[in-house]
């Protein structure tokens, strides 16, 4: 769709975050009328979008459907009562998903799955920025996916969430990547097969010449049998592209199996991330030595099994990242034993397949979030001891009065909102309450 095709169109933007924000403008810088609908005040709106109406209050669909055009930011679960009668009515809701890939001019590598997606977009959008042209990366982390389409970059090294998946048509992107799958946002989405199918969107439009980049289990193994069918080159992670004692693997653009290492993040999940990241610049054209100098330095992202240093005789990680089992499971293996900081909303997930790891690595639990049961039941269920802490910094002089010797792990394998802003907030103040810990023992 050209630029002159939203000229004089009244165009509806539900949501007033980030990604909102750069819907309103998308429109806007194309001619179009727009007008925001929030369901809560905007924090922090634009300077420049302020001739731009934000209507705050229940979304309408009877006031919607007027509109020639309805755009949803991912923020509006797709089953929201408004978006569901809008489309009983045949209304066509659109995403910034499906308005980046038609209007960006270069090549699009997209990552999405349930874990590892921004550590893998970050260091592959890293080594990506040194090819002639640059990258631009961004989308569901850091800058929104239609801010990106001012950049004059040749490349784009995006993250995309199932949210911005499952409302957009499907889209063809030359490489497209599904770093992990694990139950997640069930709520949000409805059940485990409309989750599974938002991801599996990012694939239906490849063709020959194309790359698709798989985990290897037997259901996108089924996938991917189908996409070699037509032609798309398909890369396994656990195969080709994988970790092994410190070294991580990648195919070449020769096809050759290339390596490097050792590496520096913690965790074999880690490790397979940064393989992934090496594996997609290999495939934009990355110059060999600079995948190899990027995937050695390369020290992990905040929140993501981040070393916090010694105090009280334990070593201390932040995982505040892990929202989902999947994850918390990826961060505990890395760990012999554990004094193991969990809990938060569970979003609808349920815990029972952590009960083998929690039993073989955790000595104690000590469990934070608004409703702490769930986590209860999980270890009572794994025979492993557990306290129950109000806070975050009550979990941290809990977890320092325990056995020395055993690292302390914040990885909740649930989502923070409950009691934090964002997983961000909740891993800074466990941080800081680590410091105040060390702070306090020094005086």
């Amino acid at each position: 769709m050209t630029a002159r095709s939203y000229r004089g169109m009244r165009v509806a933007v539900l949501g007033a975050g980030r990604t909102g924000a750069s819907l309103a403008r998308f429109f806007m810088q194309r001619g179009a009328e727009v007008v925001v609908f929030a369901e809560q005040e905007p924090m922090g709106w634009p300077q420049d979008l302020a001739n731009v109406p934000v209507v705050v209050g229940r979304l309408d669909p009877e006031r919607l459907a007027r509109f020639a055009r309805v755009a949803a930011s991912p923020g509006i679960p797709w089953t929201h009562p408004a978006l569901v009668a809008l489309r009983a009515r045949g209304v066509r809701i659109i995403g910034d998903w499906e308005l980046f890939v038609r209007n960006w001019r270069g090549v699009i590598a997209a990552v999405t799955g349930t874990n590892g997606k921004s550590t893998v977009v970050t260091l592959a959008g890293r080594m990506a920025e040194t090819l002639p042209h640059g990258a631009a990366v961004g989308g569901n982390l850091g800058t929104p996916l239609l801010d990106l389409l001012a950049q004059p970059a040749k490349y784009a090294v995006v993250e995309v969430s199932s949210f911005q998946l499952e409302r957009s048509r499907a889209m063809r992107v030359p490489v497209a990547v599904l770093t992990s799958f694990a139950p997640d946002h069930l709520e949000a989405h409805g059940g485990l097969a409309a989750y599974r199918k938002a991801k599996k969107k990012l694939f239906l439009r490849q063709r020959a010449g194309d790359v698709a980049i798989l985990p290897d289990d037997p259901h996108w193994q089924r996938l991917g049998r189908a996409l070699a069918a037509r032609g798309v080159r398909v890369l396994w992670i656990g195969r080709e592209i994988r970790a092994d004692d410190g070294q991580v693997f990648w195919q070449g653009m020769d096809g050759g199996a290339k390596s490097a290492g050792p590496v520096r993040v913690v965790g074999a999940h880690a490790r397979r991330n940064v393989a992934i990241a090496a594996q997609i610049a290999a495939l934009l054209g990355v110059a060999e030595s600079v995948i190899r100098e990027g995937v050695t330095s390369f020290l992990g992202l905040p929140h993501r099994l981040q070393a916090l240093g010694e105090c009280a005789g334990h070593s201390w990680f932040d995982d505040s990242k892990a929202t989902n089992p999947q994850a918390a499971q990826a961060a505990l293996e890395a760990f012999e034993r554990v004094i193991w900081i969990c809990g938060g909303d569970t979003k609808g997930v349920p815990l029972e397949a952590l009960v083998p790891v929690v039993r073989r690595r955790v000595a104690h639990a000590v469990i934070i979030g608004r409703d702490p049961s769930p986590f209860v039941a999980l270890c009572a269920q794994a025979g492993v001891p557990h306290t129950v802490a109000r806070t975050i910094e009550e979990a941290v002089a809990i977890a320092a009065r325990l056995a020395p010797g055993i690292p302390v792990v914040l990885s909740p394998a649930a989502a923070s909102l409950d009691q934090f802003s964002s997983y961000a907030e909740r891993g800074e103040r466990f941080a800081a309450a680590v410091r105040a810990l060390e702070a306090s023992r020094a005086a």
